[in-house]
């Protein structure tokens, strides 16, 4: 407990620093980056500041799969000792998402989860050139492993600049709290599965028939929902057409009943951003009656749907599950 109030006491005079900072108008480069050494300096001399840093680095063992632990801490990795330092990387990362999806699962503010994406980054970074270096070293293509980390970095730097240049960036200066829960959850999708399909394909250098549904449960969930979603689209995205090309009291009661069941049951396996979006359509097409009025709509939500099934069917889940149109 004194360390903890001795760390609360290093803190507060940085913070009361920066509050003056921040009324003047301007802000130069030296000025900011001493108020950084200050923080800096008084955070290193703190005990616990080492501790908590090696708390938040530690832990991310016994979040990778089971086959991958005894890699780690057994002898399955012994042809591939550098398993045992890239793979608990990963986990730490997946520990840190973790802690962002429970945020969202319990609907906590969400601006704070950027500082853990702010770490997600820098150890996302680093991971990456790690794995670059090892492969430069490596020199050897034809090597299933060093292929395996390879296509590990370049996927991991895909997807990591997806999410900061497009999910998170200027998110601090948004407002509506819609609109933030949609770009965190999104940022967290994205960055938790791929990572997930990375240990994926590394448990599948030692044991080739390894599913991803039985390392992750959650892509069992996703398929499941994935499957429901996907039908769901297409069905509604024909009985859209059909409405708008026949915009009778029959085909567009038909319609706005399986809107209706729609916004009760599979709406919810949606994104946020979308499921926002498709409400805004579903109760606009319900309560528009005028044929004139409607027809204009029904175009658009059609445009609209048929780019959402479009979308739903690049999931990395239904990989293996083509999408087979009904026979007439």
């Amino acid at each position: 407990m004194d360390e903890i109030l001795q760390f609360g006491a290093a803190l507060r005079e940085p913070l009361v620093l920066a509050e003056s900072l921040q009324e003047s108008d301007s802000l130069s480069l030296s000025e900011w980056q001493a108020w950084c050494r200050v923080f800096v300096d008084r955070l290193a001399a703190v005990p616990a500041f080492a501790k908590l840093v090696a708390l938040t680095d530690a832990g991310g063992d016994d979040h990778l799969p089971e086959i991958l632990q005894r890699t780690v801490f057994g002898t399955s990795g012994a042809e591939r000792p550098e398993y045992a330092v890239i793979l608990p990387r990963f986990g730490r990362i997946l520990r840190l998402l973790d802690i962002v999806g429970r945020m969202l699962a319990a609907d906590e503010p969400l601006k704070p989860s950027l500082l853990l994406f702010s770490r997600i980054n820098e150890m996302t970074l680093e991971l990456i050139a790690h794995l670059n270096q090892r492969v430069e070293r490596s020199g050897d293509t034809d090597d299933e492993f060093t292929a395996a980390i390879d296509g590990a970095s370049y996927m991991a730097s895909i997807e990591l600049k997806k999410v900061v240049q497009l999910e998170l960036a200027g998110l601090t200066s948004v407002r509506p709290p819609t609109s933030v829960y949609a770009r965190i959850e999104a940022a967290h999708a994205v960055l938790a599965e791929s990572f997930q399909h990375i240990l994926t394909g590394f448990a599948r250098q030692f044991e080739p028939t390894t599913d991803a549904m039985e390392l992750f449960p959650n892509f069992e969930i996703k398929l499941r929902r994935s499957l429901k979603l996907r039908q769901d689209l297409y069905d509604i995205m024909k009985l859209a057409q059909r409405a708008e090309r026949e915009p009778e009291p029959a085909p567009v009661a038909t319609l706005n009943a399986a809107l209706e069941t729609y916004l009760i049951e599979a709406v919810s396996f949606l994104f946020y951003k979308d499921k926002e979006t498709f409400e805004r359509f579903a109760e606009e097409i319900i309560v528009t009656k005028e044929k004139k009025d409607l027809v204009p709509i029904l175009h658009r939500f059609g445009a609209y749907v048929e780019t959402l099934f479009a979308q739903v069917n690049m999931r990395a889940v239904l990989e293996k599950h083509p999408f087979e149109i009904p026979k007439a």
